[in-house]
C-alpha cells in the first residue's frame, strides 16, 4: 500500500489559506496568479492539504512552496496549456500518455520508454507535454493522485535518458506535492540497473517509498488484468492514438484582485455573526465592472415593468369593483 501520511486538520488548512490571502493582499505578485489557482486555495481544501502533507505539516515551508508553485504556474502557463501549445509530433510519438487506472483507481501516466531516444527531443517541449498530461488528469479527477508507469520493456541504453527522468522527478518534486500514488518500473533490463541507481538517488524519500520494481508476475499487485495492456500480459488491447482533451466549459473563477474586495477568514465572519461555519474564506465582492452594473440595471428594469403591470391589474380590479 502507499505510504501513510499525517493528515492536516481543517484548522491547519485554514491557517495556510489565510497566510496566502494575507500575503496576496499586502504584498501581491507582480503578475496576478491564475484565477483557477486562486480558486483552489480560497474555495477548496485539497490543494492546501497536499502542500501540508508533502511538507509534514510544516506551515512555513508549505506556505513558501505554495507561493513558489503559484508563481511558476503563472510563468509556465500550466492552467492554459492545450494541444496547440505542444509539439504534435511528440504527442503522436506516444512516449507519454494516460490510460486506465491502478489497483486503487488512480489514473496511470504511462512512459513508453522505448519510444524515446536519448538526446532526440527538446527537453523544454518534453516538460510541456508532461505538465499538459498532469494538468489534464487533475482536471478530470479533481487533483486525485496519479501512478507513474515506466514501461521499460524492450529498452536499451539509448532509451535511458537521465536528463529526461530528472525532468520528470523535478517537475513532480517541485510543483506537484503529494501527487503520486505509485511509481511503477516495469520489466527493466539488468543492464540498466546502474543507471537507475543514480535516478533513485535523485528522488525524495517519499518518492522512494512508493517506487516499485515490477515484472509480469508482480504487476497484478498494482494494476489488475483488465487495466493492463496486452503487451504487459493483460486483457486491454488498447493501442495509443493521441486524442485531444474534451474540455468542459466552466466559468472562470475570479482572482482576488478582480473581486475589488477582500477575503475574510471564517473565524472573523463568525465573530460578526455572518459566517456559515464551513471553515473556508469568503470573497466580499463589490460590483464595479460595467457588465455587472448593466446586468443589475436590466434586472431592476424587468422588476419595475413587472411591478407596474401588477399594480395596473390591481387598480383596474379595484375600480371595476367600485363601479359595480
Amino acid at each position: 500500500m502507499p505510504i501513510k501520511i499525517e493528515e492536516p486538520t481543517q484548522q491547519q488548512i485554514n491557517e495556510l489559506r489565510n497566510l496566502f490571502i494575507k500575503k496576496y493582499e499586502t504584498n501581491p505578485p507582480i503578475v496576478a496568479f491564475h484565477p483557477v489557482d486562486i480558486n483552489r486555495i480560497v474555495k477548496e481544501d485539497i490543494w492546501c492539504r497536499k502542500f501540508l502533507e508533502m511538507y509534514d505539516l510544516d506551515m512555513n515551508l508549505a506556505f513558501d512552496k505554495l507561493w513558489f508553485t503559484c508563481t511558476w504556474r503563472q510563468e509556465f502557463g500550466a492552467n492554459d496549456l492545450n494541444e496547440s501549445d505542444l509539439r504534435i509530433d511528440y504527442l503522436n510519438d506516444g512516449f507519454i500518455f494516460s490510460h486506465n487506472h491502478d489497483i486503487d483507481g488512480k489514473p496511470l501516466l504511462i512512459f513508453q520508454t522505448k519510444n524515446h531516444i536519448r538526446g532526440s527531443k527538446n527537453m523544454d517541449d518534453v516538460v510541456k507535454i508532461l505538465v499538459y498530461y498532469i494538468e489534464r488528469l487533475h482536471r478530470q479527477t479533481n487533483m486525485d493522485k496519479i501512478t507513474i508507469f515506466f514501461d521499460m520493456n524492450g529498452c536499451g541504453l539509448s532509451n535511458m535518458d537521465l536528463e529526461f527522468i530528472k525532468c520528470i522527478i523535478e517537475t513532480f518534486k517541485q510543483y506537484y506535492p503529494s501527487a503520486l500514488n505509485y511509481i511503477l518500473v516495469y520489466e527493466m533490463a539488468w543492464i540498466l540497473n546502474a543507471a537507475f541507481k543514480i535516478v533513485k538517488g535523485l528522488m525524495p524519500e517519499k518518492a522512494v517509498a512508493i517506487l516499485k520494481m515490477i515484472n509480469k508476475k508482480s504487476l497484478s499487485t498494482y494494476v489488475d488484468k483488465n487495466n493492463c495492456l496486452v503487451s504487459w500480459g493483460g486483457n486491454d488491447n488498447y493501442e495509443f492514438t493521441f486524442e485531444p482533451e474534451k474540455m468542459q466549459t466552466t466559468p472562470t473563477p475570479p482572482s482576488i484582485a478582480e473581486t475589488n474586495g477582500m477575503v475574510v477568514a471564517e473565524d472573523q465572519l463568525n465573530q460578526n455573526g455572518n459566517g456559515n461555519g464551513n471553515g473556508n474564506g469568503h470573497f466580499i465582492e463589490n460590483i464595479t465592472c460595467i457588465e455587472c452594473y448593466e446586468e443589475c440595471i436590466a434586472a431592476f428594469e424587468h422588476y419595475l415593468v413587472g411591478l407596474s403591470m401588477f399594480l395596473s391589474f390591481m387598480i383596474g380590479t379595484y375600480v371595476s369593483n367600485v363601479e359595480y
